[in-house]
């Protein structure tokens, strides 16, 4: 995992918020007056995750999580085939939870 950011942009790494089981990166980037903690992530455990993104979202306003978990849902995946990729789906689901319960959207 690795989190790019232009040479113009300011961050600092936030390693307090790796946890076990979870494969991810956070840091907070800042950019004239605009803050946000970005993670980037996968391979997780849907309740250590859950934690984690609870947390961060207390303590930040500003979130954004790109991840490769392999999950497919219909509202960010317009070619999902019923009964196929039966795991992507599951993990889809998975992720759907987490995003509503922490107030989070997908964007496509």
């Amino acid at each position: 995992m690795a989190i790019f950011i232009h040479r113009k942009v300011k961050y600092v790494p936030l390693p307090k918020y790796e946890v076990d089981e979870v494969e991810a990166v956070w840091a907070e980037v800042m950019h004239g007056d605009i803050r946000l903690v970005v993670g980037s992530g996968e391979n997780f455990s849907r309740h250590k995750f859950g934690e984690q993104l609870s947390r961060i979202m207390k303590e930040n306003e500003n979130v954004l999580v790109g991840m490769n978990t392999n999950g497919r849902n219909s509202l960010w995946d317009n070619y999902i085939i019923q009964n196929q990729f039966a795991a992507n789906h599951r993990m889809g689901d998975i992720l759907l939870d987490i995003l509503i319960e922490n107030q989070l959207r997908a964007a496509k």
